[in-house]
């Protein structure tokens, strides 16, 4: 049996080195996080608040303005929906158009829809409801599914830190990667895209996305083209200490209907009122 005997001087010498590498340590540089595994968590993260924005309610609110040659305003037509959830799945029902609450015949249309949907789903067997509400999260896991390819689709690039609502958020730059091999459909969309996202630090949520088009997209046989210069943006907000939600969506297409048409339109999407649904009904009502 032995003990170890430490001198003073021995102690300082001790304290020395300490001090000395602490201050090294803090001279040294920080290591800049990787935006790739930025991105990737945040986007497993997402697939939580997927299943969780299933049990709220909300208001949207669509606008659409279409545009002259010469940048003037042409036609605005605009939507509000009272998104509910009616015996477990979503269902949308208009309340206003062009800003203005919807006159009567076409109040009692939309009641008459609603009634009659809210029947319909009321008097479904057990087998007919289950296949509904499989139906709804198969369409929710197929979203998520095509968010999930971003990480891949995509060179990211730290392009610096921001503050957004008080919040710190890393802004990040997104490049299409070449050789990206899509797994879900319309994925082959993401390489014609070209973006920057801003994500919290806190909770690694998008609070938003930019993008811009840099190669023509077609839908419907190409008699729809979103040519190269389109933009879109996204916001999302927090709503609570579980949730994030969409609140805003604007996109400025420079689109090509046909092979002759040239069309500039902005679409622009503003939802609010988020409320949880905690009724214990399986229906419920427009009042409610």
């Amino acid at each position: 049996m032995f003990t170890v005997t430490i001198m003073p001087s021995q102690m300082l010498l001790a304290t020395q080195i300490v001090l000395c590498a602490s201050a090294v340590w803090a001279q040294a540089p920080e290591v800049a996080p990787d935006p790739t595994l930025i991105v990737r968590k945040s986007v497993e993260i997402d697939r939580k608040n997927w299943e969780l924005l299933k049990d709220y309610t909300f208001v949207e609110d669509e606008q659409q303005k279409e545009y002259r040659k010469d940048g003037s305003i042409d036609k605005t037509h605009s939507q509000t929906y009272d998104v509910l959830v009616l015996d477990g799945t979503p269902y949308r029902r208009k309340t206003a158009k062009d800003g203005k609450a919807l006159d009567e015949k076409e109040s009692r249309k939309e009641q008459e829809k609603f009634e009659k949907e809210r029947s319909r789903r009321l008097h479904e067997t057990a087998d007919q409801r289950r296949k509904r509400v499989e139906e709804e999260a198969k369409d929710r896991a197929k979203g998520h599914a095509f968010v999930m390819q971003i990480p891949d689709a995509y060179n990211f690039a730290l392009a610096g830190e921001e503050n957004m609502d008080g919040k710190p958020v890393w802004v990040i730059d997104a490049t299409p990667r070449p050789g990206f091999k899509p797994t879900q459909p319309h994925g082959d969309m993401l390489p014609k895209f070209k973006g920057r996202l801003w994500i919290e630090k806190e909770d690694y949520r998008w609070v938003k996305v930019e993008a811009q088009t840099i190669g023509a997209v077609s839908f419907g046989m190409a008699l729809l083209r979103f040519r190269p210069g389109t933009t879109v943006t996204f916001n999302q907000t927090r709503l609570n200490s579980e949730l994030w939600v969409p609140s805003h969506f604007l996109a400025r297409l420079d689109l090509r209907v046909g092979w002759v048409k040239g069309i500039r339109v902005d679409v622009e999407t503003n939802w609010h009122d988020y409320r949880k649904f905690t009724a214990e009904s399986r229906i419920v009502s427009t009042q409610q």
